[in-house]
């Protein structure tokens, strides 16, 4: 990277240990892309996005049972639930 390009870079906060930090003095890995890179990428959708993070790995089994794990621990999977409409049916 040039000097100039690096100049441009701006400052990533952390946040995750509850107390903000900059990304250079955390111990751990962490992975941020600019939009441009994205489409230099050819990234366009999560799945794309995912195969660049560092420890992270996603696992689609169908609409609603995808998993996340980071650092090999899995999400909680969400529960679908359909709310009630009281009155009139929405149309």
């Amino acid at each position: 990277m040039t000097t100039s390009a690096h100049a441009q870079l701006e400052e990533i906060v952390v946040t995750a240990t509850k107390r903000a930090e900059s990304a250079q003095d955390i111990p751990v890995a962490i992975q941020a892309m600019q939009g441009d890179t994205m489409k230099k990428l050819g990234v366009a959708t999560f799945d794309e996005y995912v195969k660049f993070l560092p420890n992270v790995v996603q696992q689609g089994r169908g609409p609603g049972l995808n998993e996340i794990y980071i650092r090999g621990v899995a999400t909680e999977q969400a529960k679908n639930s359909v709310s009630s409409v009281q009155g009139s049916s929405p149309a």
